[in-house]
């Protein structure tokens, strides 16, 4: 568990000013055009779901045992991810942006993401999209009555990147890769 975790009963934690000012400055900073300059964040939420981060550090490890005995590494993301943390270099896991609507906010909380139920309809297949500019993914956190929009801001295993030169609709995983014959862990869009 992270130590900066509260290690309340609670999954939604209410962070404190100054981490709200850092990522009111990272929305605008990743953001491109300035349309992102004029939004204002109202509150921001740790989430801190213990079986979530379980089945996340779960996933690191695995990533890593199948690298290692393939002896492979992942090559690094290009052009490289600007303006946000890169936590372990060696599988590509970056913080991203990720927009959604206030219902779908409270069930990725709750449950965590899950690409069994992503639509075919992607310009990219099914799967779990997420952004490095900010504005890209404000277009996907669809208003709420009170015109309050939700993104997250997540830790994000991109692994052996496809790099896409074209839309790849009603596929449910990545292309292969020819030299070892598996599925490339992410599809790349520049």
């Amino acid at each position: 568990i992270p130590s900066n975790w509260s290690l309340s009963d609670d999954i939604r934690v209410e962070i404190d000013s100054h981490e709200k000012a850092r990522l009111q400055s990272l929305l605008q900073s990743t953001s491109t055009g300035n349309f992102m300059q004029t939004i204002e964040v109202m509150s921001v939420f740790r989430i801190e779901n213990k079986l979530l981060w379980q089945r996340y550090t779960h996933a690191i490890q695995s990533m890593s045992a199948s690298f290692a005995h393939r002896h492979e590494t992942a090559h690094p993301v290009t052009p490289m991810v600007q303006n946000h943390k890169t936590m372990i270099p060696a599988l590509n896991e970056y913080s991203l942006w990720h927009g959604t609507t206030e219902e779908y906010a409270k069930l990725i909380g709750e449950y965590g993401f899950d690409e069994r139920v992503s639509s075919l309809g992607g310009l990219y297949g099914a799967g779990l999209y997420f952004a490095e500019n900010s504005n890209k993914s404000d277009q996907y956190a669809k208003p709420n009555q009170q015109k309050k929009q939700f993104m997250f801001y997540c830790r994000v295993l991109l692994g052996q990147c496809f790099y896409a030169e074209r839309t790849y609709r009603r596929k449910r995983r990545a292309p292969v890769m020819q030299a070892s014959g598996r599925a490339y862990d992410s599809i790349v869009i520049n």
